[in-house]
Parts: structure tokens; sequence; C-alpha cells
């Protein structure tokens, strides 16, 4: 980050592959699971020996799903990689992630 809107670039590099289950709880409230694996491409200046091609998650956590007006919606997740060990790089465990349905 810190450069102009115009500087991003997007590239085929990373690829991902999820699937997840939502449980209502109460009201706006869900429990979370899911599984996931990203594609962590090769990154400059670092070994091809250290770090993984693919990096599985299993995620379980809450989520709270909020209307912002009559055409948008909102979540937030608040989930824990219980495979979060297995990454090479070493990941935090805790995952926080925000959405928006049209």
């Amino acid at each position: 980050m810190g450069t102009r809107l115009d500087n991003i670039h997007f590239s085929s590099q990373g690829m991902g592959i999820r699937s997840f289950i939502d449980w209502k709880l109460k009201g706006t409230f869900f429990l979370n699971g899911g599984y996931e694996q990203n594609f962590q491409p090769d990154y400059a200046g670092v070994p091809e020996s250290i770090g993984q091609k693919w990096t599985q998650s299993g995620l379980i956590g809450i989520s709270k799903k909020y209307k912002i007006n009559s055409k948008l919606k909102g979540n937030m997740m608040l989930l824990f990689d219980f495979l979060y060990n297995q990454h090479i790089p070493r990941t935090d465990p805790v995952k926080v992630r925000l959405g928006y349905n049209f």
C-alpha cells in the first residue's frame, strides 16, 4: 500500500479454493466453519525451499450480518484457523474478514 490507486496491478499468480458453512445462531449472528486452500506464488528473493505452494486453512468462528441500506448488506467474521501452525512461514491464527453484498 502507500502508493496511489493507479499503481495497483492484478496478476494471475494466486488462486484459492474455499468451502464454508453458515449456521444461524440467533438474530443476525451465525456460526461459521470452512476449509480453504490458497496457492502461494514464488516471491522474489525467497528460496523455493522456504514456503509452501498450497496452504490449507481450517476455520471456525462467528459472524454478524447487517444491513447498510436497502440494496447493500455487510458481514463481519472473526475466525480461528486451527491449521495455522502448519503454515510456512507461520501465519496468525485469528482472521478478521469483512464483506459486502449488493
